[in-house]
């Protein structure tokens, strides 16, 4: 497991006709420090997910400062 801040990169592959039209593939979460990264294959709107991945990360980075 890690935390939001560990996050370094996230990135999507979509390969094909299919995979583009029914908007699925694969998502790469790369983290520092775990030594572990996330693959996530055959993920629906991996592009959403990616968003509110990062979306959070972002919440949590203005809590820890108190903003």
């Amino acid at each position: 497991s890690f935390n939001y801040e560990q996050i370094q990169d996230i990135t999507i592959e979509t390969r094909g006709f299919i995979e583009t039209l029914f908007r699925f593939g694969t998502l790469h979460v790369q983290t520092a420090g775990s030594g572990r990264d996330i693959l996530i294959n055959h993920a629906a709107n991996p592009e959403e997910a990616r968003l509110l991945i990062l979306g959070m990360q972002k919440k949590f980075a203005a809590s820890k400062n108190g903003l």
